[in-house]
């Protein structure tokens, strides 16, 4: 294999064809629970220990094939960091949420998206690591815990898509429940869905936002950005990473204004007709070869997961526009 792809930056389908099971073996997802965790997790951070979820001290173990496709520029300053994104303002993204995953010796970083007032998506790969851990919610300055309008909660559960491959990250897509519902304000609001409508959707040419906090070499970015990017031809996707992009996937270009690795698991949205913000898509990988290399960064496509997370979250999808 002459291509090198890592991971970036973090069920019933309507009409989609899922790539056949391949769970997690059983002894990771034990391990994963954390056993030793205390029943209540403090919501304090040493942000000198949080790591992006692809550089977390066991991240490997648990998912071992990507030793080989790790980049070849993981030592790159800008090598995580959303590329070429410009500083968002606050209340800008107020369904974007920070996912800390507890590990023994260190946080692990991801993205998501509010869905709910205790519901989260991000993507599987995030939720494979730990079922434990803090969501940072309407913040823009995500390490200021006393930042106005941030909120910090904590959660024990995961729900990953029982059809995730952690070999070609098929579905890698989950759902992470608050331990208490939070509060909407101006910093803090639910996306909206796609609707039923849109299951088959594959968003080709669609202008779209992507946000998160990525990071600087071991560093997470301290202030939130965002950039704006295409939604590219399946044919370009499947060129660029052959047998790891799927009828469930989107992607986006890496020229200029990228996602990276310290963004897993953020929300792709678009701007609708009635100037609403509609999440599309859950960051999942990009090229192995650095942010500057120009290929393009994937998603899970939420579209065919619609009836999944219904199911799951209890969250009413519209019929139609």
């Amino acid at each position: 294999m002459k291509f090198f792809v890592i991971l970036c930056l973090a069920v019933v389908a309507l009409g989609a064809d899922f790539e056949a099971p391949q769970t997690i073996p059983e002894d990771i997802i034990v391990d994963a629970v954390q056993p030793e965790v205390p029943e209540v997790i403090a919501t304090t951070i040493n942000w000198d220990h949080v790591l992006p979820v692809w550089n977390a001290p066991t991240f490997f173990d648990w998912f071992p094939i990507l030793r080989r496709i790790l980049t070849r520029d993981r030592d790159s300053e800008w090598n995580g960091y959303i590329l070429g994104g410009s500083i968002a303002q606050p209340g800008q993204f107020p369904e974007t949420v920070a996912l800390l995953f507890h590990l023994p010796m260190a946080h692990a970083f991801c993205g998501g998206t509010l869905l709910s007032d205790k519901w989260v998506l991000t993507s599987a790969h995030c939720g494979g690591l730990s079922n434990t851990g803090i969501a940072i919610l309407g913040a823009h300055e995500v390490q200021n815990n006393m930042e106005f309008g941030q909120v910090r909660m904590t959660f024990q559960n995961i729900v990953r898509h029982p059809h995730f491959n952690p070999t070609s990250f098929a579905n890698d897509i989950s759902l992470v429940e608050l331990d208490h519902p939070v509060a909407f304000t101006w910093r803090v609001a639910p996306a909206r869905l796609p609707t039923v409508r849109n299951a088959n959707s594959n968003w080709f040419n669609q202008r779209t936002l992507v946000s998160g906090w990525g990071s600087r070499k071991d560093t997470i970015s301290t202030q939130h950005r965002y950039i704006r990017a295409q939604v590219l031809p399946r044919l370009t996707c499947t060129v660029s990473y052959p047998g790891m992009f799927h009828q469930t996937s989107l992607c986006t270009p890496g020229n200029e204004r990228s996602p990276c690795q310290g963004d897993s698991g953020a929300g792709l949205s678009i701007i609708e007709a009635d100037g609403l913000k509609t999440t599309i898509g859950v960051l999942s990988f990009g090229s192995g070869l650095g942010c500057f290399s120009g290929r393009p960064a994937v998603y899970t496509n939420v579209a065919p997961y619609l009836m999944w997370i219904r199911d799951v979250a209890n969250i009413t999808i519209r019929e139609n526009f």
